[in-house]
């Protein structure tokens, strides 16, 4: 499951409210909410989560009669989903993403952050890669407009920036012996809380 400080700004949808379900047959279901209390969203009122293929995808299969925090992701043609991938939960046991969602809808003002881990491979002559490992002391500058922040990653190859404010951010990485330049990454803090985790994966090549 992923945390509620990555998802909460990729859901459409985030609220509180207790399951009415229709089975539509094996895999499928219909879960019915009120909105008993709107984090994040166009909507409250009533909301229809359509569920199909649960067991063996990754769509939530909601219980009858049950509170939950949702996450859901509105489709094009404006039905709503919610998958087991993010923090959606009973009620009971949102304390972690609970307290992330009322923390956001206190406090519009707050940052978020980005971290991740950079990694080596070595790709040997007959052209097989072997397993990635941490590169520890590698520069990571990121960008916004003409503000520009950097750290280095630790011995265990990791990095994170704190307290960016929400907008759109270019991330660079220093160059690394053997590897070709890598590519800057856009990174999008999308609001306030959010954290984003991207790894950055290269592979060395092989001695000539």
């Amino acid at each position: 499951m992923r945390a509620a400080c990555a998802s909460f700004w990729e859901a459409d949808l985030v609220f509180i409210g207790r399951a009415e379900v229709t089975p539509l047959g094996p895999g499928a279901q219909r879960a019915r909410f009120g909105v008993e209390e709107l984090f994040r969203g166009p909507t409250g009122g009533v909301v229809e989560i359509v569920a199909r293929g649960i067991g063996g995808s990754c769509a939530y299969a909601f219980v009858h009669g049950t509170r939950y925090l949702v996450f859901a992701r509105r489709a094009p043609d404006g039905t709503w989903s919610s998958f087991y991938c993010d923090p959606t939960t009973p009620l009971n046991q949102a304390g972690e993403g609970l307290a992330f969602a009322r923390g956001v809808a206190r406090d519009n003002r707050g940052v978020g952050s980005l971290f991740g881990a950079v990694l080596i491979a070595e790709r040997a002559r007959d052209g097989q890669v072997g397993l990635p490992e941490p590169v520890g002391r590698v520069t990571m500058v990121i960008r916004e407009g003409t503000r520009a922040f950097s750290t280095t990653t630790d011995a265990q190859g990791q990095y994170a920036f704190k307290d960016l404010v929400p907008g759109r951010y270019t991330l660079t990485v220093s160059e690394l012996p053997g590897v070709d330049p890598i590519p800057p990454a856009t990174i999008q803090i999308k609001g306030p809380g959010a954290c984003v985790v991207h790894n950055v994966t290269a592979v060395r090549r092989p001695p000539r």
